[in-house]
Parts: C-alpha cells; structure tokens; sequence
C-alpha cells in the first residue's frame, strides 16, 4: 500500500509538472526519482536497468516539466534505439553543481551512434528508425527545451558498440 501511495503521489506531481512551464523549487534527486517511478512500467518490461547518481542537496529553481520531458525522451531513447538487440542495457544519470550551473551526464551502454549520425542527432524528423515508426522528433525536442525552456546547453558524445553520452547544463536558477 505504501508503494502505491508513493507511485500515485509521483504520478500525480510529475503529471502536474508535465502540464506546466511553471517555475518552482525542486530537488533534482527526488525530482529524478519520481520520473523514475512514472517509467517503471516502461523499463520493468525489459531487462534494462537505470542508476542514479545524483547527491542529495542539489536545488533548483527551474521548470521541473520541461526536465522530466527530457529525461523522458532520453530514457525512451536508449530503450527504443539504443538497446535494440540488446538484452541488457544500463543507464547512468551522474550530476553535479558547477558554479551556477547543474551538469547531469545521461549516459547508455547501447550500440552507439556513428559519426555521420551524430552530426544530424538534434534535427527535426532526423531518424534512423522511420520504418520501425519512429518520428525523429524526440531529441530534437530534447534540444529545445534545454536550450530554450532550461536556458542550457546539451552536447552528445557517442562511439559505436560502446553507448552514448548526453551532457546537460542549465542554470541552477532560472531566475537569474
């Protein structure tokens, strides 16, 4: 009961967030943990597994909907094009302050991305995987909101056969 309660209540806030741009104070470990929780049905259908590594402490003052989009996409991602033909395949989400700055590393163990796609990644309707119904809008979606909703940046480092690496910065408080 007491987990159902705890999912409910991660559903209902992240559902909030999720319709709203609004600004508010979070903590980005309990944040993450909630996104977490609203994917389980997702990731628990298969083999992968998510880890966070995200100290406890870590304030913001920024537009939680926004990051849990993007989280979710990325997640999305690895499952969908990452892992594909991989049994299990492990995500890491790593952050830390840096100044003013939150830098959160979402990285996969998947098949990779050449460097001929790698180029194209954050373009609109760019996708490897048309015929398998994707769109090719989910990451360049990521790169909006972080640029535009996040005031961030977000670069992407990749090598085929040994995953992929998203590093995330935007401001700790999106008031200044």
């Amino acid at each position: 009961i007491k987990k159902a309660i705890e999912l409910i209540a991660s559903f209902k806030m992240v559902a909030v967030d999720q319709t709203s741009e609004r600004k508010r104070s979070f903590k980005l470990d309990e944040f993450e943990r909630d996104v977490m929780r609203t994917l389980e049905p997702t990731i628990k259908r298969t083999n992968h597994k998510v880890v966070l590594n995200i100290p406890e402490g870590i304030e913001l003052y920024s537009c939680p909907g926004p990051l849990g989009q993007v989280m979710t996409n990325l997640i999305n991602n690895s499952i969908i094009h990452g892992f594909e033909n991989k049994d299990k395949g492990v995500i890491s989400i790593d952050a830390e302050v840096i100044g003013e700055q939150v830098l959160i590393q979402y990285r996969d163990d998947g098949k990779g991305v050449s460097q001929d796609n790698l180029a194209k990644l954050f373009d609109p309707f760019y996708t490897t995987a048309r015929n398998q119904g994707a769109s090719g809008l989910g990451l360049h979606i990521v790169y909006n909101v972080i640029t535009q909703k996040l005031k961030g940046k977000i670069d992407c480092n990749s090598k085929p056969k040994l995953g992929t690496c998203f590093k995330i910065s935007f401001p700790i408080n999106l008031e200044t």
